[in-house]
């Protein structure tokens, strides 16, 4: 039996009425509108169906015996009733039918509220409902419960009572108890139902593609997100061996099954008309038994991998066509010449003077292009050793470096899948490495440092560079394939003493920018003191100015007043400052002198060893050993 539901007002009023005076309280007869039967009906709707299947198999039984079945809910109107078809018939004239109140003083009325209100079974004997049946009926109340014991409504058997006995009672409990724990089992299978529902919405809205696989590599399950990666339909997939579309399956299960980790891996997948380039981390599936039951993998899109990488390192292009200053019509020119760059997919070549925003174009013209949703990497190639830059440029698999223990890494080339690869002076790349670029250009294909496995990289190449690439051919420094390949679409910035027209737009944005950096208030600079600077040659171009700019907002403008005339003034401010900028970089002659010196002290002296290292002639060495006062 079930626990009828807690009500302090039930309570209270149980104590201050007899039971007799309560049931025929519990439940005010009244009418019912369409709109509330309707209302009723589909409330007990679940209640119904589950006492018709208990009940239905009884009908022969009450049609033989004149029975009638009532199921009430927990208000106590009728919602349903079953039974010997003369009886109903009679019920109906009498408007005793579902959707109504049974009468206060009638034993069905007496029988539903006392199921109710007791929570337990309830006798009532007395009058026949309708004329002019047997003067004695009976009517028995057994409350119906849900899996928490709430009472939901009661079921009541009503027949002549010299039809009644202890079996009857027996048999309304019995029905009554099948109906009660078919409600508990619904419930419980409700909640199982939920407790999946949970699972497969978490595992379906997981940003991951998960797939579950059985102990024999057959798909159990794929996840939404693994199907629109995928290009396929969510049930296509289901029963097929996960072989059809990942080759290298079998080697990963074995390796799983040994205990071995599986994450992070780049795979590709075959047969499915999506994404193919993931990154794979694979988990075994045991059960509460320890025992293996098949695996879990999360596939990751590649390009998407990247692109988070790549934001949170700073790998990312911030400027757009629109923030470049100029309305020169050198500059001008240019900016329409990278646009129409941007819509090309072949490498780029940009050329110009120290400081002048190669860097700037590079980004914009990656922001304007097809491949402006992945990622921008950046790689100075001058500030990298050079034998450091095959590795970040390439990547590199673990146990590549003898006696230091590092991880495999990707280089820069598959960080930039999908998006644009920005190789900073190029001319600072080694020979011997020039092919390899090239071939990764040409083929799409890379391989890391230490391994053999080729991975296919998509990646729009643009470099730049401040010097004259076609001397450094002449020099046999660099490769005239790789120069042919770069210059298919060539774009040269112009220095800012052939735009003179910008400056005084450079000078306000950076009076604008350093002053919020410095957190002072930004300075107005004479119209004079803009006109000299204007016809300056600036040497190291924006870069110099902005770093001029600086000085003059952290002196709050007060410059030029200490000064006759521009010669004075560039002398003490601009080519004081030049000189500043400079400072500590040292000069060719003292570079080429310290490593012609290295050269001799590595080779002992050794003139012939000493020239192929440099990589000149022995007279020129001889001719700047003389030159640097160098003892040979």
């Amino acid at each position: 039996m079930g626990r009828r539901k807690k009500n302090v007002v039930a309570e209270e009023t149980k104590e201050k009425f007899s039971r007799e005076e309560l049931e025929i309280m519990v439940f005010k007869k009244r009418i019912l509108t369409g709109k509330e039967v309707q209302e009723r009906f589909d409330k007990s709707a679940f209640l119904i169906k589950v006492a018709e299947k208990s009940i239905s198999r009884l009908t022969d039984y009450f049609n033989k015996f004149n029975h009638l079945v009532f199921i009430a809910d927990a208000e106590g109107c009728i919602v349903h009733k079953w039974g010997n078809e003369k009886l109903n018939a009679s019920l109906e004239e009498n408007f005793i039918i579902a959707g109504t109140y049974p009468n206060e003083d009638s034993i069905l009325a007496k029988a539903v509220g006392g199921a109710i209100i007791a929570g337990k079974s309830f006798r009532v004997d007395g009058k026949s409902l309708v004329q002019p049946f047997e003067e004695e009926w009976t009517a028995i109340g057994v409350p119906i419960c849900d899996a928490e014991g709430i009472t939901l409504g009661a079921i009541v058997f009503l027949a002549a009572k010299s039809y009644v006995s202890d079996h009857t009672i027996l048999l309304t409990q019995l029905v009554t108890d099948v109906i009660n724990q078919y409600l508990v089992f619904v419930k419980k299978e409700h909640n199982y139902r939920l407790v999946i529902d949970y699972h497969n919405s978490v595992y379906n809205q997981h940003p991951y593609a998960n797939v579950t696989i059985d102990n024999n590599g057959l798909i159990t399950n794929i996840s939404r997100q693994a199907a629109i990666f995928f290009g396929v339909l969510e049930n296509e997939l289901i029963g097929t061996s996960l072989s059809n579309i990942f080759p290298g399956w079998e080697d990963i299960w074995l390796r799983i099954r040994q205990g071995v980790k599986v994450e992070n891996i780049n795979i590709d997948l075959c047969n499915v008309p999506g994404t193919t380039e993931y990154l794979l981390s694979v988990a075994p599936i045991f059960l509460s038994d320890a025992t293996l039951n098949g695996a879990i993998l999360a596939f990751r899109d590649l390009k998407k991998v990247n692109n988070v990488v790549n934001r949170y390192t700073g790998s990312w292009a911030s400027y757009n066509f629109k923030d470049i200053i100029g309305i020169s019509v050198p500059i001008k020119k240019t900016i329409e010449l990278a646009k129409k760059i941007a819509n090309e997919t072949s490498p780029v070549l940009i050329t110009g003077e120290v400081g002048i925003g190669k860097e700037v174009f590079a980004q914009a013209i990656h922001n304007a292009s097809i491949r402006s949703e992945n990622g921008f990497v950046k790689i100075s190639l001058q500030s990298i050793p050079r034998n450091e830059q095959e590795c970040e440029l390439f990547g590199f698999e673990e146990g590549v470096f003898p006696g230091v223990k590092r991880v495999a890494q990707p280089g820069k080339f598959e960080l930039a899948h999908g998006g644009t690869l920005y190789l900073d002076e190029i001319n600072c790349l080694p020979l011997e490495l020039q092919d390899k670029l090239l071939s990764a250009i040409r083929k799409g294909i890379i391989t890391r440092v230490g391994g053999n496995k080729q991975i296919k990289i998509d990646v729009r190449v643009i470099a730049s560079t401040s010097k004259d690439l076609r001397n450094l051919i002449q020099e046999e420094k660099f490769k005239l394939d790789l120069f042919y390949i770069l210059t298919e679409n060539p774009l040269a910035i112009p220095p800012l003493r052939e735009r003179r027209h910008d400056v005084p737009l450079f000078i306000k944005y950076y009076l604008q920018v350093k002053a919020r950096e410095l957190g002072k208030n930004e300075p107005e600079l004479p119209k004079k003191i803009v006109r000299i600077l204007a016809r300056y040659e600036w040497p190291q171009n924006i870069r110099e100015l902005a770093k001029f700019i600086e000085y003059v907002v952290s002196v709050d403008g007060k410059i030029g007043h200490d000064v006759k005339n521009e010669r004075e003034f560039k002398k003490k401010y601009l080519f004081s400052q030049q000189r500043e900028a400079v400072d500590g970089i040292r000069t060719i002659e003292e570079l080429e002198k310290e490593a012609i010196i290295d050269a001799l002290r590595i080779m002992k002296g050794n003139m012939s060893k000493a020239t192929r290292k440099l990589g000149i002639s022995r007279n020129t060495l001889y001719l700047k050993c003389k030159r640097y006062g160098i003892d040979i």
